[in-house]
């Protein structure tokens, strides 16, 4: 239960071991736990989410909210990052 309560108004944390994984200080760290910075990049996942669209040909419309699936979700997700 303590650890339900440690989530509480948190929201896209990463998990690792069952607790929440600390952020690591940068991507060349010789550590073998914790978050890269590169996983956390808003403008790194921003590019992966545009070339995902290319590589699919399926686009997301966050003017009109619309993506032709009914997936909100993606919706919301993908206007977080532009």
């Amino acid at each position: 239960m303590r650890r339900v309560l440690k989530l509480n108004g948190m929201g896209g944390v990463y998990c690792e071991d069952c607790d929440i994984a600390r952020a690591l200080p940068g991507d060349d760290s010789k550590e073998l736990h914790g978050v890269r910075p590169r996983a956390t990049d808003p403008v790194a996942a921003g590019r992966l989410w545009q070339l995902s669209e290319e590589l699919t040909d399926f686009a997301i419309d966050c003017q009109r909210g619309t993506c032709g699936t009914g997936f909100s979700e993606a919706i919301d997700l993908k206007c977080v990052f532009l």
